[in-house]
């Protein structure tokens, strides 16, 4: 899913190029996620960390956990650390001129994230920090969780 239709013709040019049949992508408004079918596995990079309100983001993960098919797997990357010209992860920030550095989102705590996914209903969240590639955060943080599968059980 991409907001640019230029995008998804170019992603699906360069899946012919490599073989790959079947993948199902379309462009969006950007603001919802709609999908007809439920789907293994979200991957989302260099993406969330641009939008710069903690309730859009929220949104974005409830609709990519409603995405998913139990027992689907979701992993994102987005800033770790301090940086200049960033907001802090749960800020709810509307005033940025333009994103793409110079209004990106940091991720200062794994539990910030953890707090977000575990109240939506992902479990088995996972993290991994890394370098970050031509990127001004100290480091990246990869997130990995899993929606339930129908016979995990529910805790109370």
């Amino acid at each position: 899913i991409d907001i640019s239709e230029v995008n998804i013709r170019k992603a699906k040019k360069f899946l012919n190029d490599q073989g790959i049949r079947g993948s199902k992508l379309w462009s969006n408004d950007g603001v919802t996620i709609r999908c007809e079918d439920s789907y293994d596995v979200v991957f989302s990079v260099i993406t969330l960390q641009h939008i710069a309100s903690h309730q859009v983001r929220f949104r974005i993960l409830e609709q990519m956990f409603g995405a998913l098919r139990p027992g689907g797997t979701l992993t994102f990357q987005m800033g770790f650390g301090s940086r200049e010209d960033s907001v802090a992860y749960k800020d709810d920030f509307y005033d940025a001129t333009s994103t793409n550095g110079s209004c990106d989102v940091r991720v200062e705590s794994e539990s910030q994230i953890l707090e977000d996914l575990e109240s939506i209903g992902f479990v088995n969240v996972d993290f991994e920090l890394g370098e970050p590639c031509h990127d001004l955060h100290e480091k990246w943080i990869w997130v990995m969780a899993m929606k339930p599968s129908q016979s995990d059980p529910i805790e109370t």
